[in-house]
Parts: structure tokens; sequence; C-alpha cells
């Protein structure tokens, strides 16, 4: 008997022992010694983000270890921020887990210029700084504080427009009928946007699926995947590369916007049975050397288009007799009735599209 009493003993008291080591382990709270420091990066020449250096390793930085005590290791992470700003609005790039430097692409800076809701084509200097977090194995719920560098370094960035996102399909016209249809080449399908960093979208006519014709089937392609078989479908309710063909049920007016950065789409129907059929359209101003004419696109009257139009730096207007639309944003904006004249930031060779519905506008520099 007195055996037994002290073996229920014993395994009450290690019992005891093992939950009250495990309720230690989940207080533990973590008091680092020192952040990480002697943060460097490898090049202080500026960066202009372009389309052919979106991939190109641009800046390597480098930081030293936190030391938030022995066996305890840290995740890093960098926070970007407008130089000014003290990191309200910091942005973050990770690293990883004992990471100690990270390279940075073009189109790395070229997002977090967006997300910072900077202009584009204009010299801007951001700072980073290491954020690192510690890792504690065995503890449920450690107290985790967070370490940051005091020293930080500078990068003077560029950012240009995200690149177009076009439309691809059948969903204006049949195939070997109509022109561009399921051409991977095509670019005169390209989306609006309000300005050059809003959501890509589309106001028209779309066409509803024909399985006879196989008419009013669409995917999106990025500009940089043109002449390829790279194209977001529907998957899911979002977009996804291994996506099927977009199908409407019926012809009409349709609104689509997508955003292939974060997967999402949507398509709604759009009343356009009292607009205004507009018999003509110009587009006028000092961007131009001469008064240029659209033309009505075949598959929809509100959509105006020229192509191989030279602009130079100076000002535009879209204008049916009287009726003018503008707004000051370029390459991309949304037009309104007498409002700000666009300003023309960068000459070259262009393909134009305006739309009447919605007053928005692409201008489509050709490479």
């Amino acid at each position: 008997m007195k055996k037994k009493i002290n073996y229920i003993l014993g395994i009450f008291l290690f019992s005891t022992l093992f939950f009250s080591c495990e309720n230690n382990m989940e207080e533990v709270v973590v008091t680092p010694d020192n952040g990480p420091e002697n943060v460097a990066v490898d090049t202080d020449i500026p960066l202009i983000c372009t389309a052919d250096n979106a991939k190109d390793t641009v800046f390597v930085i480098s930081w030293s270890a936190a030391d938030f005590g022995k066996d305890i290791s840290s995740t890093y992470t960098l926070q970007l921020d407008v130089v000014g700003n003290d990191f309200t609005n910091a942005q973050e790039i990770v690293a990883g887990n004992n990471i100690f430097q990270k390279h940075l692409t073009s189109d790395n800076l070229n997002s977090i210029m967006h997300k910072l809701n900077q202009p584009i084509d204009v010299a801007t200097d951001l700072e980073v700084r290491i954020m690192a977090r510690p890792m504690v194995l065995g503890s449920s719920e450690p107290v985790l504080p967070v370490l940051y560098s005091s020293s930080k370094v500078k990068l003077n960035v560029t950012s240009f427009a995200m690149a177009p996102l076009h439309l691809i399909g059948s969903m204006f016209g049949v195939y070997f009928v109509d022109p561009n249809v399921w051409d991977i080449a095509n670019y005169r399908y390209v989306m609006f946007r309000d300005d050059p960093l809003g959501i890509d979208q589309y106001t028209g006519f779309i066409r509803g699926f024909d399985p006879t014709t196989y008419a009013g089937q669409f995917k999106f392609i990025n500009d940089g995947d043109l002449n390829t078989y790279t194209m977001y479908g529907k998957k899911d309710g979002a977009l996804s590369l291994s996506g099927g063909n977009f199908e409407l049920d019926k012809d009409g007016y349709y609104i689509i916007t997508a955003s292939t950065s974060q997967m999402t789409y949507s398509i709604k129907e759009y009343d356009a049975s009292s607009a205004l059929v507009y018999t003509e359209m110009q587009l006028v101003g000092s961007g131009v050397s001469t008064t240029q004419t659209l033309s009505q696109a075949y598959y929809d009257p509100h959509i105006w288009i020229i192509d191989d139009v030279t602009l130079t730096t100076g000002e535009l207007v879209f204008q049916s007799g009287s009726t003018i639309w503008s707004a000051k944003t370029f390459p991309y904006g949304k037009g309104v009735l007498d409002g700000e004249k666009i300003s023309v930031t960068k000459a070259g060779n262009y393909y134009i599209k305006f739309n009447d519905l919605t007053g928005h506008y692409v201008f489509y520099q050709k490479k």
C-alpha cells in the first residue's frame, strides 16, 4: 500500500513539474541586447525603373545580426518608406530567417513606389531600415519584441506605370472573320485606368458566348507576355494562369476590372442605353503636330482609336464638336468635360484609345 501511495505521489509530482515547466515556457519573455545594425547598400547609383530592367538586381542591402540572447534566431524584414516619413507608411520585403542581405530588383522597388503612392517619372528618395523578429522554439505564446535598426540607407528611385494589361480573345468578334481574335501580338485591346496607378478596367460592349462560333471568350494578358501564351483566366473566383476562358451569358455592355498582381477580377453589367453616340472624335493640342482624327472601333461605337501617332511633350484634349474631355494624367486617365488638359510627359510613337462612355483614355507607347 505504501508503495502504491509513493507511486501515485511520484506521478502527481512529475505531472505538477511538467505542467509547471510548460506554463513557464508559455511565459518566456525575450529581452534582447541589441537590434540589427550596420545597414549598408552596395551602390548609390540612382535607379530608373523600366520594363526592360524589371527583373534585374539593382541594390543589395546588408546588415549585421540582432542579438536576442543565446540560441535565439531572428527573421529579418526590410522596411521602406519615403525619406522624412519616419516609416509611418513603411512597406515591407521579407528577407528570411538568419539572412543578412537581400537582393532588390527594379520590379520590387517599382511596386514599392506605387504602394507608397509616389508619382511616376519623378526621382524619389527612399530610406530602408531592418526589422528583426525573434524566433523562440518551444514557446507557444512567447512575448516577442520586435527590434529595428537605428542605421538606415537611402535609395533614389524613379518609378514607371505598371505594365499595361490587355484583353485577349473573341469577345469582340469571330475567329477567322474579324481582326485580332486570339491574336497574341495584339496590343489594341489594352485596358484603361483612372490614372497611371489605377486598376486596369474596361467599359464597353462584349459579346455573349456562342458555342457554335466560339465568339464571346476572353482572358487577360500582361504587356510583357504578348507574343506568348501566358494568359490569365478564371479559376475558383480568381485569376489564374491555369484558369479557363471568361464566357458571358449574353451580349451587352459590361464593366470589367482585373489585377494580375492581386489575382482578382470583377464583371458587372453597364447601362449604355441612353448614351449619346458621337460621329467624330479628334485629338487636339500642342502634343501633336496636327489635329488627329480617331476612328470608331468596329466592335463598339463608343471606342475611338488611332495608331502610330507621334507625340511631343505638350498638352492634349479629346474633342467632338464643342464637347471636350481631358484630365491631367498621362499615359492613363479619365477625362471629364472641360477638365485640365492632358500633360504629355514622354514623347514617342503611340497607339491611342478613348472611351466616350466613361472618358477613359490610354496612350500606349509602341516599342
